[in-house]
């Protein structure tokens, strides 16, 4: 998890240099140096639950390095994919007009603004309840999938249908609605909505919580499925968006625990002093 982590600050590090981005270049070496202290002086905890915090951290380099588009946006070919499959109005202006409730749009909003303490809750309660390997695995494929949606949206970036359309009507924008887009406003990227993060991670989280730990997954599927609904619902991602976050997330959930076991048994095979220590104890 810790050499996942690194090579992503190493790489995203790089393509900050390539952009003249010095500022972010010394925030990364930083981080670099946190990181590796963090894996190796923190208590157990700590090193094993760190990535949960770090993940939506580096969401907000997003928008200094979607420069590596050269400024371009490719809101219409998306746009072109998602009539095609689904017609004119897309789906994003039609489903609050077919569910134009209060209550569902406050319940959708408020699982939305759930995104970041659910990444912390999800991995503190697979640390409790199943065990440290799980978590660790549960985190590497998180933060590869995580990771994956990064680069393409570097590369691919996408605005989605917030700043395009227009908002909810008015009798949907209750306490929920006005927070998340305040905060939307605030601190989100501009141009990262292909693939929808949120949606990768709400994959994510119900397939760890249905294979190892059923009663998370009673708990906590209701917010991922609502999060994942208003994606779409309150126009912050076009449909197509939201199925290339199911499609990275299903890639790494399908392969991501085998990539896993495969360098954690290479890992085993490198002495360290760590083992050594171990062995002698026993």
């Amino acid at each position: 998890m810790d050499k996942l982590l690194l090579a992503y600050l190493l790489l995203t590090g790089g393509l900050a240099f390539s952009l003249s981005n010095f500022l972010l270049v010394g925030l990364h070496l930083a981080l670099l140096i946190l990181v590796v202290l963090t894996s190796r002086y923190a208590p157990r905890p700590i090193r094993v639950l760190y990535a949960s915090l770090v993940v939506p951290l580096l969401y907000m380099e997003l928008d200094s390095l979607s420069g590596l588009a050269g400024g371009r946006l490719y809101d219409p070919e998306v746009l072109a994919v998602e009539r095609w499959l689904f017609g004119d109005p897309t789906p994003a202006m039609w489903m609050s007009e077919k569910l134009p409730w209060l209550l569902l749009s406050e319940f959708l909003h408020f699982c939305y603004l759930a995104y970041y303490p659910l990444l912390v809750l999800v991995a503190v309660r697979l640390y409790l309840k199943t065990t440290e390997r799980i978590t660790l695995n549960y985190l590497w494929c998180l933060q590869a999938a995580t990771f994956s949606d990064y680069l393409i949206q570097m590369n691919f970036p996408v605005q989605g249908p917030r700043p395009l359309f227009p908002p909810l009507a008015e009798s949907l924008h209750g306490f929920c609605w006005r927070l998340c887009h305040y905060l939307c406003g605030e601190g989100a990227a501009g141009a990262a909505a292909f693939p929808s993060g949120h949606v990768t991670f709400a994959m994510v989280v119900l397939f760890f919580c249905w294979k190892h730990e059923r009663e998370g997954f009673d708990i906590f599927a209701p917010f991922c499925l609502g999060l994942s609904l208003c994606t779409v619902y309150g126009r912050f991602h076009y449909v197509v968006d939201a199925m290339a976050g199911t499609l990275v997330a299903l890639v790494f959930v399908v392969s991501g625990p085998r990539l896993y076991s495969l360098m954690e048994s290479r890992q085993d095979r490198v002495p360290s002093p760590e083992k050594d220590l171990l062995e002698r104890e026993r």
